[in-house]
């Protein structure tokens, strides 16, 4: 079985074993919840104006329309239309999939992750948990990638899997990683570096007091998992995904032992080394976007199959193959893409959000704050995007924030907070729900393992708000 059997076949008959319903499910009744909505919430709308080239709403400009619920037809077609929005990242899932199937077929991939167990030891290996976690917040953090980070997700669960622990803990080490590190990113692009320009603050300023709660954040999904993890390699009887077969997730990494690792092995890993180089500067300096990194991962793909002495009629059929194992995953994110549209269809987003806004009037300036962090995390479930998210609801809350008497700065970091943290709470982020699929964990177990990060993180997020009101957090 090649590595990429092991470490993406997330659309395996032994999937998700649980009571709670499949992901797909879950998100298509919110898609229906959302339709039934729009016969209930009224429909309104605020006008857009273009700032800069981005597409923002006119704060004073908030108007009742003419109701526009969805129909029946309408929940159906929020499946494709959710697949057409999310299309540059769906695209990413299924042709990094047959990439890295590409690449398990040479065996490249098992015997590189063999030596990398073994260079741990059993000792050392929970340094190698973490070190996967920290690099994992790096990338959410300061180079503000969630769904760009998708491609090293899979590698991420694979070494962990091999270490020994259980697929909680996999995605443990990939969701609190990443996600937390974006939650807090002191460089987050899509979300501090879009606010900051709507509320035309400097760029990144107040960089200093983010990268506190950076580390913060970052040391309570730390402790988590490391805590779970040596609970469950005590009595592996506590671990909460005990039942869920992950057999074809794992490789055996002693018949790797004494594996020969030959030059041309050596050669396909550092192909797929520079090719996740040359991604981190091609969307750090080139502008890069979504469709160029899977372009990448295409060229990837070829000179692996070039190195490895793959037949040329042979090479494509494994490509579809990896890209099928992960279609469910392109599916999950397009799906939840589908409820942001089933709103915007039934034109009630916008009511959702004056309302929302409506109730932080007349508060003190702490609680303001706070019930900003709050009225983020709500408006997230509705629209899982931090970038689109910020030029729906910054221009409101930014003259909202000068009324009060809060800064600026705290308005964004109310924002950033409550976005991001949310986002390993919410089922609607598609996100959230690929990352489970590729380790195998039902949404429920994962909100078992997640509750005691989740009220930490609020708590500390909470007291951090009121210290950025108390200290006059700035420039302005």
């Amino acid at each position: 079985m090649s590595a990429q059997d092991k470490s993406l076949n997330n659309n395996s008959n032994k999937g998700l074993i649980s009571r709670f319903p499949h992901a797909l499910i879950l998100l298509f009744l919110i898609i229906i919840v959302g339709a039934l909505l729009s016969y209930i919430i009224p429909a309104g709308q605020y006008e857009r104006v273009v700032v800069d080239g981005v597409t923002m709403v006119d704060p004073e400009s908030f108007t009742y329309i003419d109701p526009s619920p969805a129909g029946f037809f309408d929940v159906f077609r929020a499946i494709p239309n959710g697949l057409m929005g999310a299309g540059a990242i769906v695209f990413l899932i299924l042709l990094v999939g047959g990439a890295v199937e590409v690449i398990g077929e040479t065996g490249a991939l098992n015997t590189a992750l063999s030596r990398l167990v073994f260079a741990f030891g059993e000792s050392k290996k929970i340094y190698a948990l973490i070190a996967v976690m920290l690099a994992l917040a790096v990338i959410g953090g300061w180079l503000g990638w969630i769904e760009a980070a998708i491609p090293f997700i899979p590698l991420a669960i694979a070494i962990v899997l091999a270490l020994g622990y259980d697929s909680m803990t996999a995605v443990g080490v990939t969701i609190l990683g990443c996600i937390l590190g974006f939650a807090a990113g002191p460089t987050n692009m899509y979300t501090v570096g879009v606010s900051h320009e709507i509320a035309e603050l400097p760029i990144f300023s107040g960089m200093g007091y983010r990268t506190i709660i950076w580390l913060c954040f970052v040391a309570i999904g730390v402790h988590r998992v490391v805590s779970y993890a040596n609970m469950i390699q005590k009595n592996p009887e506590k671990s909460v995904v005990k039942d869920i077969d992950v057999q074809d997730l794992k490789f055996d990494v002693e018949a790797y032992r004494n594996q020969e690792f030959t030059w041309k092995q050596k050669m396909i890993m550092l192909t797929l080394l520079l090719s996740l180089v040359v991604v981190v500067y091609g969307m750090t300096q080139l502008g890069w976007g979504i469709l160029d990194m899977a372009a990448l991962f295409v060229i990837t793909a070829i000179v692996t199959a070039l190195l490895g002495n793959i037949p040329m009629n042979k090479m494509p059929e494994i490509f579809v193959r990896g890209g099928s194992k992960v279609f469910i995953g392109g599916m999950i994110v397009g799906v939840a893409r589908g409820i942001q549209w089933i709103l915007g269809e039934g034109q009630i987003i916008d009511t959702i959000i004056y309302n929302l806004a409506l109730l932080l009037e007349g508060l003190p300036p702490h609680l303001t704050a706070v019930g900003m962090f709050f009225v983020q995390t709500i408006i997230n479930f509705f629209i899982p995007s931090g970038s689109g998210q910020a030029t729906a609801v910054m221009p409101i809350m930014i003259p909202l924030s000068d009324l009060i008497g809060i800064t600026r700065q705290v308005a964004t970091l109310a924002f950033q907070l409550g976005d991001g943290f949310s986002n390993i709470l919410w089922f609607s982020y598609g996100g959230l729900m690929l990352f489970l699929a590729f380790g195998r964990v039902p949404y429920d177990r994962w909100l078992k393992f997640v509750w005691p990060v989740l009220w930490k993180v609020v708590l500390l997020s909470i007291i951090f708000l009121l210290i950025a009101v108390s200290i006059d957090y700035g420039p302005f």
